[in-house]
């Protein structure tokens, strides 16, 4: 018996959670990983184009 890796596709939505500091600004935006094993600045540095829109 073999045992890969699979391939998942996760949603932003899965991985980060996006809020404000205060509820009604627009600014400033603050990111936080939905879970300890995401490195958000990994993250953030693969996402570029997402972070600029």
């Amino acid at each position: 018996m073999s045992i890969a890796p699979k391939a998942v596709s996760l949603s932003v939505e899965q991985l980060i959670k996006i809020d404000y500091l205060q509820a009604g600004q627009k600014f400033p935006l603050v990111i936080q990983p939905h879970s300890a094993e995401i490195d958000i600045i990994s993250w953030t540095e693969n996402n570029r184009p997402y972070m600029q829109t």
